[in-house]
């Protein structure tokens, strides 16, 4: 049985004395990651951390992914401010940790501010400087400063009986999760995370990973990804049909993990472990490349990594083969149950999902039918989107900026 987790909220009480005073409190304004991040800290899903990282737990994570007490933790969680923001705080004295609307979100008792090292980070966390890689790219657009400490998340408002619907019913907390699993009976549960639909070739996997556990958490992520990434409404749509109709009834929990996408390959399969682990999950699933992009990571290093850790993790690696369509089989498997060549292969991989459905190619053999029009209908709807914008542009051009000089090439 895993240690139970934490919740680090707000007394309703002082949530609403904060809010009545919030002109009293220097503030944050919190960044899409940050404000993710920080709702993960207040649910527990990133324990055993209470709050951003102060300097000695940063430069700890980054330099050996483990905290100054030597337990795992492999990338920083730190919080950026800008040096306006910074001018005003002052130890221990409460933070404001605002939205970009200026809503309230929680609190952070500052406990240190230091001038961050973009260069250094990308390099530690994501193996690269290249800015063509979106971890990177967003990690250099952030502010200079990071703010240490530890923070107090606003509870979430009840909702009145009746009023919720669809995302809202899906349990997105580790507590949650775990009281859910109870009532389930499951002691065995794997983990699989996934911010692409789920393919004829995940379902295969999932079917496979039944064999060993009582069920499955389908936990994909619905926090902020990269702008071509398909919308989290999307493949939610996807995921509920799929798991009604095409796996074993009562054997997938579906849920949901807000936490942000940072692309970090082998680092953030670490990461993902750890907070499957504290969402009560007992394997987790990872197969090659996971939460990589482009060519950055060698298909096999996160599974690497992660089998590495072995069971200072707290949860069993379930490493799993790339499934692909062949051909002459007339379905998906794996390299080790099919006797076809590689050239009767089709990958089904979610870049190849995205690159022929941009290009109006068909998907039925990576899909079941249903899905395959889901994904057609939003894909057609964005191109047609797109094809407008273009065209009001072309008709309408920018004015030019008064003051600010112009370039022809």
């Amino acid at each position: 049985m895993h240690a139970p987790v934490r919740e680090l909220y707000l007394s309703p009480e002082a949530s609403l004395q904060i809010a009545a005073h919030l002109q009293d409190y220097p503030h944050l304004f919190l960044d899409p990651m940050a404000e993710a991040d920080l709702v993960q800290l207040g649910i527990g899903a990133y324990a055993p951390l209470t709050g951003f990282m102060v300097r000695e737990q940063y430069r700890s994570s980054l330099e050996t992914m483990r905290l100054p007490d030597g337990r795992l933790w492999p990338i920083p969680i730190a919080l950026p401010a800008r040096a306006e923001e910074v001018r005003p705080l002052s130890p221990d004295r409460p933070v404001a940790l605002l939205d970009f609307t200026g809503r309230l979100r929680g609190l952070m008792w500052v406990q240190d501010v230091w001038a961050r090292d973009p260069e250094e980070e990308a390099l530690a966390v994501y193996g690269t400087r290249d800015l063509r890689h979106p971890g990177v790219a967003f990690l250099f657009r952030r502010p200079p400063y990071y703010v240490g400490g530890p923070i107090r998340l606003l509870a979430p408002r009840p909702q009145p009986q009746g009023t919720t619907t669809g995302a809202a019913r899906l349990p997105s907390t580790p507590a949650a999760v775990r009281r859910r699993l109870r009532e389930l009976g499951w002691s065995q549960v794997a983990g699989f995370q996934t911010r692409n639909p789920l393919h004829y070739g995940h379902l295969y996997l999932l079917e496979e990973a039944l064999q060993n556990v009582d069920g499955i958490l389908l936990h994909p992520l619905v926090g902020p990804t990269k702008p071509d990434d398909l919308p989290a409404a999307v493949r939610l749509e996807v995921y509920r049909r799929t798991v009604s109709a095409y796996l074993p009834s009562g054997r997938v929990l579906l849920a949901l993990y807000s936490g942000p996408m940072r692309y970090a390959g082998p680092r953030e399969a670490v990461l993902h472990a750890l907070v499957r682990r504290n969402f009560g999950c007992t394997h987790f699933l990872i197969g090659r490349d996971h939460a990589g992009v482009g060519d950055y990571y060698p298909p096999d290093a996160a599974r690497e990594l992660v089998m590495a850790f072995g069971r200072e993790l707290g949860i069993t690696p379930m490493p799993f083969e790339t499934a692909f369509y062949c051909q002459k089989c007339g379905r998906s498997t794996i390299a080790k149950r099919c006797p076809h060549p590689p050239e009767d292969h089709r990958p089904l991989a979610g870049t190849e999902v995205r690159r022929r459905l941009q290009r109006g190619q068909p998907v039925d053999d990576m899909f079941p039918p249903e899905i395959a029009e889901i994904l057609r209908t939003y894909y057609n709807a964005s191109a047609l989107g797109e094809d407008r914008e273009a065209k009001s542009q072309a008709s309408n051009p920018p004015a030019a900026v008064p003051g600010r000089a112009t370039t022809s090439h």
